[in-house]
């Protein structure tokens, strides 16, 4: 399914954009009791849940996600998990760790020293992309870097260091 993967409270999730569907998302920890062959995915339009056949997602979907669709539809899902008493995080998310916590620990756990976290510098080279540990979106001009290698330092605390 060509789709954009994003992270929040712990969990992955991928948005797709479907020609009769609208905006969908799917989430691997919502696929309980589903036929083979087929996904349970969100609906934006609906605001429910329905199950679609795997492989019409993958040839009609597109990733023309944008950050504010993103924001519609992970709202809604998170409203609709709330409603059925499914948990918002993930099983050992913390959220209250902080960004230079979780880059230290992951500096930490490599046996890699920690020079600290600088500002974004978008303003010099802007730069967009994606984690190479859990494919969540970065961008400098909002995301701090890396002190050391000079990477993108996303929420899980990933940055270049140890590639």
């Amino acid at each position: 399914m060509p789709s954009r993967r994003v992270f929040t409270n712990g969990w992955v999730f991928w948005l797709a954009r479907h020609p009769a569907h609208g905006l969908v998302l799917f989430d691997r920890a919502d696929q309980e009791e589903i036929p083979t062959g087929s996904v349970r995915v969100f609906e934006m339009s609906g605001k429910s849940r329905c199950i679609l056949p795997q492989e019409m997602l993958k040839s009609e979907t597109s990733a023309d996600v944008t950050d504010s669709d993103f924001v519609q539809i992970v709202t809604a899902y998170n409203a609709h998990k709330a409603s059925l008493g499914k948990p918002l995080k993930a099983p050992g998310y913390d959220a209250s760790a902080s960004l230079e916590d979780k880059h230290k620990k992951f500096l930490q756990e490599r046996g890699l020293p920690d020079n600290g976290i600088r500002p974004a510098t978008g303003n010099r080279h802007h730069r967009i992309t994606h984690c190479w540990s859990c494919k969540g979106n970065l961008d400098n001009s909002v995301d701090v870097e890396c002190a050391t290698c000079g990477w993108i330092i996303c929420d899980c605390g990933a940055c270049g260091c140890g590639r």
